[in-house]
């Protein structure tokens, strides 16, 4: 099956992504690590924000103390 996704778009979109720098992390999903993913998305949701905004935010928060 062939790509059916224009290539003048996924160079774009490759553009787009060279801007951001993936930083995955890993929350447990029994919530031992103190949260669960369920708990930042409605977390994110209650402050009006997207998850990753959310994080960024809570991060920004956190290394302004230092």
């Amino acid at each position: 099956m062939a790509n059916k996704t224009p290539e003048s778009k996924l160079q774009a979109n490759a553009r787009y992504n060279a801007k951001f720098q993936l930083i995955p992390f890993r929350v447990k999903e029994d919530g031992s690590d103190g949260f669960t993913r369920q708990d930042l998305i409605e977390a994110a949701e209650a402050a009006g924000m997207s998850m990753n905004a959310f994080i960024v935010d809570a991060l920004l928060d956190r290394l302004r103390r230092y």
